[in-house]
């Protein structure tokens, strides 16, 4: 017989479903602001012509690093043997977070669309053609609270976000100021819900 689910993994994963549907409806109303005032994309130092000749390389950084946040976070599950307890109920927590602090900044702001060719989708499960919705970058927030969770240590979690971040910005999914905001607050996450993991 399989142990129970504990009580606070089943708080926080509702947490988690509550704050996908917040994301969903920011989303929608970041993306009705951002149509009506159709404004160019903004400078930033990674939009650049030297830049736009690294997208296949940028395209393997993103995938890569994502793979290897999760492989990370997954080794550390299982060499703990906490699979459904206290490090999972944190990094759900950690995603709820992160999902409602992204919605709060999708009502915040509002910036052009990175890349221009702003689609106006805007489904949750999307990871770009939106419009005005960059602010943070929640890939490069998840990514940077897996390592975190993962126990890499805050110099390599920062790494490892800067590194997706920097990807996705030579690919002109996202600003610069947006992946330094999502490293920011995958940290204030984690602070918020606690218990860096350590290994060993």
């Amino acid at each position: 017989m399989s142990p129970p689910v504990p009580p606070l993994l089943l708080l926080a994963t509702l947490g988690l479903c509550v704050a996908f549907i917040v994301v969903y409806v920011a989303r929608q109303e970041s993306a009705r602001r951002c149509k009506q005032e159709k404004q160019p994309p903004l400078t930033d130092v990674l939009h650049s012509p030297t830049f736009d000749k690294l997208h296949t390389v940028a395209h393997v950084v993103c995938v890569l690093t994502q793979v290897t946040a999760f492989l990370a976070y997954i080794w550390m599950l299982s060499s703990t043997g906490d699979a459904l307890g206290t490090e999972l109920t944190g990094a759900v927590s950690v995603t709820a977070v992160l999902l409602l602090a992204r919605s709060a900044m999708f009502l915040a702001t509002t910036l052009p669309d990175a890349s221009g060719t702003c689609t106006g989708s805007a489904a949750p499960w999307t990871t770009h053609g939106g419009c005005g919705d960059l602010m943070f970058s929640g890939h490069t927030a998840i990514i940077t609270a897996a390592f975190l969770r993962a126990g890499v240590g805050g110099g390599w979690a920062c790494f490892g976000g800067a590194l997706y971040g920097i990807g996705a910005c030579i690919l002109r999914r996202h600003y610069t100021i947006d992946v330094i905001v999502g490293i920011g607050a995958a940290f204030a996450a984690q602070a918020l819900v606690g218990g860096v993991t350590h290994l060993g």
